[in-house]
């Protein structure tokens, strides 16, 4: 032993001695694994000393190491593998069972917490810049798209020195009040345009200019009540609306805005001046106004004889087409007051009570539903019509019997007896059969105060009526069989 001491000391200071040391020695082996494990300033450790440590000092780190970090459930990969030990270990006594794993356990929040405690949603282990922010950026409440995706973070993300990025509004006014209120090209304020800059501008494009609503623009022209289809969908806004203040009172109607080319330009078939304002009468929304259609029913029915005429027949001014009148006097007042066939004068000015539309003849007239005298009877067969409408007078006929047979009556009606001094009313005993029969009187009718009971009725009129030129007159004494006119007695 002493032999043993003696050796180990060869290399030892002079000034330890032999003895000492070996005693030194002993006590080491005396306290066996467990006396050297507490000496350990790592504690205790359940691999070997040599994965972290090299023969030749405490200090010298295997280079690869030999320990495999994988293996405590903390994989070191980018900048975590490029770190010494003790920038995470602080300690000797290491507790790496119980080391921190998560990112703020080692790492300063220059968040505050306001993006959560998830690093990697936006970095890696390799560095703290974010390379891919756009793509990140998705994953949010705003997509950067189109000119967002090129601009500075701080430019929307003001205080991002002071890493605050939360809490920012997603609405455009929200960045661009000041864009909104310098608009000149129009004023979108005094216009009184809305602030939803989507409606026009797209949230993809590189710019706020060469923005149209064929392409590019999302705002749906159609729910102003006015769509842009034909002609329209090509133009740019500012040719329909001029003002650079006022967008919103933009005219609607198509007079609104081609008033000129109404009055100026627009010369086929005619001048348009004194035309309906409505430009959809004969146009569509195509470009150049052609083809152009008008629907004449619109205003007078083309038929008949009118079909065949040129348009400047009926309508002979050359500056107004609108004015011309629709009515058949209106159009054929002369046709009307030079008809002799017969005269039409007095007659009314509709033309259809007798015409139709293909020829001024055959004329058909119905007395019955255009006058208050049905013509019936020996009235159908008279021809023609001046056998009644004397001197070519048409209107304003009196429709009494009496009034075209008074001579037929005070000369011709000699049965039963000359009709002088009868009632004027031919309708009591005549109808408008031809030849004035069958008559028939009714005595009780016509003379109430004298109905003619059985005993007179087989006797003849000459019996009461005894002045043959006048049956109004009649005395029952005279006729024989009363004693006095107004009869009674035997």
């Amino acid at each position: 032993m002493e032999r043993a001491c003696g050796n180990f000391a060869d290399g030892i200071v002079g000034w330890v001695s032999p003895v000492a040391l070996c005693f030194l020695l002993v006590l080491l082996i005396a306290g066996g694994p467990e006396a050297r494990a507490q000496d350990s300033p790592h504690g205790k450790l359940s691999f070997a000393c040599e994965e972290c440590h090299s023969p030749d000092s405490w200090k010298e780190m295997p280079n690869p190491a030999k320990f495999d970090h994988a293996q405590t459930g903390f994989i070191l990969r980018g900048q975590h593998a490029e770190v010494a030990c003790m920038d995470c270990h602080t300690a000797l006594t290491f507790k790496f069972k119980k080391s921190a794993e998560r990112c703020a356990d080692c790492h300063q929040d220059v968040h505050n917490a306001e993006l959560g405690a998830t690093c990697d949603r936006c970095h890696t282990v390799k560095s703290w810049l974010v390379p891919d922010m756009v793509q990140k950026h998705s994953t949010t409440r705003f997509a950067l798209v189109g000119m967002h995706a090129t601009v500075p973070c701080e430019e929307c993300h003001v205080n991002e020195q002071k890493h605050e990025y939360v809490g920012l509004r997603t609405d455009c006014l929200g960045c661009h009040q000041r864009d909104y209120d310098g608009t000149t090209a129009p004023n979108h304020r005094a216009s009184g345009l809305g602030t939803d800059c989507q409606s026009c501008h797209a949230v993809n494009a590189m710019s706020w200019q060469g923005v149209n609503f064929a392409g590019g623009g999302t705002f749906d022209h159609a729910k102003t009540g006015f769509p842009l289809v034909g002609a329209h969908a090509a133009l740019a806004c500012n040719q329909c609306h001029p003002s650079t203040t006022n967008w919103v009172t933009t005219a609607t109607t198509c007079y609104g805005c081609h008033q000129q080319d109404m009055l100026t330009k627009a010369n086929a078939p005619t001048p348009h001046a004194g035309f309906p304002t409505d430009c959809s009468m004969c146009h569509t929304t195509n470009a150049g106004w052609a083809p152009s259609t008008f629907v004449h029913s619109t205003v007078f029915v083309i038929a008949g004889a009118h079909a065949a005429l040129a348009c400047n027949q009926c309508h002979t001014s050359t500056t107004n087409w609108a004015t011309t009148a629709t009515t058949c006097y209106g159009c054929h007042q002369t046709d009307f007051t030079t008809a002799n066939a017969p005269p039409h004068t007095g007659f009314v000015t509709d033309c259809s009570t007798c015409h139709t539309n293909t020829a001024w003849s055959p004329a058909t007239f119905d007395h019955t539903k255009n006058t208050t005298f049905p013509l019936t009877g020996a009235h159908t067969t008279v021809t023609p019509c001046a056998a009644c409408h004397v001197n070519n007078v048409y209107a304003g006929l009196p429709t009494l019997c009496y009034s075209c047979h008074q001579q037929d009556m005070l000369t011709k009606a000699t049965t039963p007896v000359p009709h002088t001094g009868f009632p004027t009313d031919c309708s009591t005993c005549h109808t408008t059969n031809p030849g004035w029969t069958p008559s028939t009187y009714t005595h009780a009718n016509a003379t109430p105060r004298f109905p003619q009971d059985s005993r007179h009725l087989n006797a003849g009129c000459a019996k009461c009526h005894q002045t043959p030129t006048n049956y109004t007159v009649a005395c029952c004494q005279s006729s024989g069989c009363h004693n006095t006119c107004a009869g009674g007695g035997d």
